[in-house]
């Protein structure tokens, strides 16, 4: 995505993001926390201005963290091809209750 920029890593981005999309910001805020190694990193809706093609890019890469990271994505639907090992569901059976998913990833032994 950095490289699609028009000047690519020398871009400069304005404050909060000016002059990027939503799903930009997204993605470089991703980029950003993976970078960190951190121990816990909790996702909230976190492929909400992304378009299909890239979740499942998205998916694909938070998949090679499984086992190395522990993650939770608060979520309404889960991401297509994101490998997870329990999800739980928050909700009533009315059609007029908003449901929240969320998705523990992380390597059990």
């Amino acid at each position: 995505m950095i490289e699609k920029l028009p000047e690519g890593y020398q871009t400069e981005i304005g404050e909060r993001g000016t002059g990027l999309s939503g799903g930009q910001k997204q993605r470089i805020a991703i980029a950003r926390a993976l970078l960190k190694w951190p121990k816990i990193l909790i996702f909230d809706g976190v492929v909400s201005n992304l378009d299909s093609q890239t979740v499942e890019r998205f998916a694909k890469t938070i998949n090679k963290f499984k086992g190395k990271v522990t993650m939770i994505f608060i979520t309404h639907q889960i991401p297509r091809g994101l490998q997870v090992d329990e999800a739980f569901s928050f909700g009533g059976d009315s059609q007029h209750t908003r449901r929240m998913e969320v998705v523990v990833v992380e390597e059990k032994g």
